[in-house]
């Protein structure tokens, strides 16, 4: 990937090109930001990392005359400057991302992957082109679910082509991706490179094209549907071929067969026994015009069938097997070195010649070259197979028209896509899109809608964060400018134990919010666990903040163990939670019990207390966030059973909020799946 930055901290600009290459990007590096527009109109980058600080034209100019010029490239924004007005006018202004110094390298090298992914159309870190992928993050290519092996060069060439699926890139693109740091390279070493990639991927329907006067371009779907189409009316044309083949030597056989016949006949006409021997009239009008409908020459053999009496060519080929009388028999043989086909005829004879006492067969054969009739063989395969041929070329053309107008909806979809703002997340429209694709705009929508949600869970989270964080933070403030003006020892002491206690607080509600956002998105990681060893282990951690606040905490569990599959760092903090509310809002006196119990399908955890409880109406908004009811007084986030709730749904169950027993108390009940398999939408919000 070739990125271009734009920052004038020579220490930092240095050492920015030497990590970012670290991870194959390509980097170039300019210091003013009038160079930055003009390396725009000779190199095509990815992505621009922009500093706002640039002398001779600032940052915030630099990325108006990109925008003015409709230029699309995805900015990065890198500065000092971070103010919240600083972020929202760069972003405003055209930025697609923003990041304030200091940051970590690899946050840098992330977001510039996730930009330029966005960019080409694609929400996923894993590039592809047909059954080639391309996982950025192991920079790994697969090719029909199998490792693809390549040197180093042949790596650079295949990634930036298909970073640029769908799009040519031209030899000097490839050899300043390839090749940045070595001079005087030959640009035919490129075609090296593709040859060999051509070579590797052969076995595949993608292709690496070459565009006269444009570059390479990788590309799969049009070739692919053609791979498998055209193969299949080449079968087609030669099993036609091979039927046609067929059609015309029947058809030939049967014509030339009955000249044949009617030669055998009248030759069998003219057979006589009168004189007691055989004699053949031979018909030799008729032969002249036989051997001129041939073609060729003409052979007969007249005999009886023990071959005593034989008239004609003696060494004509025999039939191949006894002959019927009075049904010919056609046959190929060869004659004197020449193929030729015969016509076999046998009938018995009126009187058997002298000396013989029983019935006797007369047997006649006519032969003829193969010429004529090869020809019409020929002519006729010929004509079919110009026909087939045509064909083909026609219906070839005719589905590479209807392949090319079928994906231009594909096109147009990609294009809305790719012309969309990052923060857009309206539905597609789906007017004027074929009903094959309907599924498609409508899975497209249903990923956005999932994103908008998403989006705005962790918007409303954050502002629901900033607004718990701020009253906190702002006590600390107040308490510590109150320190720094106290003179007495003993209000000094009183301050920092109140100091102390609000940061215990504050640090309290920062994990509680850290662990939610964790149940809300991080990647299930479920474990076989044990659940009264779990609860075992809770109640043993909860005892002395229990004892020190006088509260009775006991535990309730089956004698046997209860396995089943759970994350036990995101159970432990949402039984912690329950554990610490029950225990806090109880109060010196209470009564506080975590039960374990099972029906074979789920594991449940209950957390009962005899405290003061909720009012009824307020047990129905237990477990939203930030919410927290009459006990509002003492300090607290409201994150607590909102996070056994998420971590709840995440194991595949749910949370129940209910009163205690004999209407005192409160009971908060998280029912698990048995098998601890995460829902399929574990992880999301």
């Amino acid at each position: 990937m070739r990125i271009l930055l734009a920052e004038d901290e020579t220490e930092l600009g240095t050492w920015l090109v030497k990590a970012l290459g670290q991870n194959d990007f390509q980097v170039d590096w300019v210091n003013d930001g009038r160079l930055v527009r003009r390396c725009l109109k000779t190199t095509r980058y990815d992505a621009l990392i922009l500093d706002l600080g640039l002398p001779g034209l600032g940052g915030h100019d630099v990325l108006a005359d990109l925008r003015e010029a409709d230029e699309r490239l995805p900015v990065l924004i890198l500065t000092a400057r971070d103010s919240l007005m600083e972020r929202v006018t760069c972003l405003h202004g055209g930025a697609d991302d923003f990041l304030a110094k200091p940051f970590e390298l690899t946050e840098l090298e992330a977001r510039l992957i996730a930009l330029i992914r966005r960019a080409r159309g694609s929400e996923h870190p894993r590039f592809a082109c047909g059954p080639l992928g391309y996982d950025s993050a192991t920079k790994q290519f697969r090719l029909l679910h199998e490792p693809l092996t390549l040197t180093p060069r042949e790596h650079a060439v295949l990634r930036a082509l298909i970073q640029h699926s769908g799009e040519a890139l031209s030899k000097r693109e490839l050899v300043e991706r390839v090749f940045s740091d070595e001079q005087d390279v030959n640009p035919e070493a490129i075609e090296v490179l593709v040859h060999r990639l051509r070579k590797r991927l052969e076995a595949s329907p993608v292709r690496i094209t070459t565009l006269r006067g444009m570059g390479y371009l990788l590309e799969c779907m049009r070739r692919m549907l053609l791979v498998v189409l055209v193969p299949g009316l080449l079968l087609v044309f030669s099993a036609e071929l091979w039927l046609a083949w067929r059609t015309a030597s029947e058809a030939a056989d049967a014509a030339y067969d009955r000249s044949l016949l009617g030669a055998v006949k009248s030759i069998d006409s003219s057979i006589s026994t009168a004189s007691g021997g055989l004699s053949v009239e031979l018909p030799y009008r008729m032969l002249e015009f036989f051997e001129l409908t041939a073609n060729g020459q003409v052979y007969y053999r007249v005999a009886t069938e023990d071959g005593l009496v034989e008239i004609g060519s003696s060494d004509l080929p025999p039939p191949p097997k006894p002959l019927l009388s009075g049904k010919p028999l056609f046959h190929e043989g060869v004659y004197f070195g020449e193929p030729v086909r015969v016509g076999s005829y046998a009938r018995e004879l009126a009187t058997p010649l002298a000396g013989q006492a029983g019935p006797q067969r007369v047997v006649i054969q006519v032969a003829e070259t193969l010429e004529a009739r090869t020809g019409f063989q020929r002519s006729l395969v010929l004509q079919s197979v110009a026909r087939d041929f045509l064909l083909v070329v026609v219906a070839s053309t005719l589905f590479g028209l209807a392949i090319a107008w079928a994906m231009r909806p594909l096109a147009r979809l990609r294009q809305d896509v790719e012309a969309r703002a990052p923060q857009d997340l309206t539905p597609m429209d789906s007017d004027g899109v074929p009903a094959e694709l309907l599924p498609l705009v409508g899975a497209l929508n249903h990923h956005i809608e999932r994103n908008r949600e998403q989006t705005e869970a962790r918007r409303q989270f954050v502002d629901d964060a900033s607004h718990q964080l701020r009253t906190p933070l702002t006590t600390l403030a107040t308490q510590v400018a109150y320190a720094q003006r106290e003179a007495d020892p003993a209000a000094l002491r009183e301050v920092m134990d109140n100091i102390r206690q609000q940061l215990d607080e504050t640090i309290r509600q920062t994990n509680q919010m850290l662990s939610l956002a964790k149940a809300d998105s991080a990647a299930p990681e479920p474990e076989a666990l044990d659940a009264v060893v779990l609860a075992e282990d809770m109640v043993r951690r909860w005892w002395p903040l229990a004892r020190e606040q006088g509260v009775d905490l006991g535990l309730h569990a089956p004698m046997a163990t209860l396995p089943f599959r759970g994350e036990p760092g995101l159970l432990k903090e949402a039984l912690s939670n329950l554990l610490h509310n029950a225990i806090r809002h109880g109060g010196a006196g209470c009564h506080v019990t975590l039960a374990v119990a099972t029906d074979g399908r789920h594991v449940r955890f209950s957390v009962v207390d005899d405290g003061p409880g909720l009012p009824p109406e307020e047990l129905a908004r237990a477990g939203e966030r930030f919410f927290r009811g009459r006990q509002g007084q003492l300090p607290g986030s409201g994150l607590g059973l909102a996070i056994a709730r998420t971590v709840a749904q995440r194991h595949g169950g749910e949370m129940r909020v209910s009163v205690g027993p004999e209407g005192r108390g409160l009971a908060v009940t998280m029912e698990l799946a048995g098998t601890g398999a995460p829902p399929p939408h574990a992880g999301k919000p």
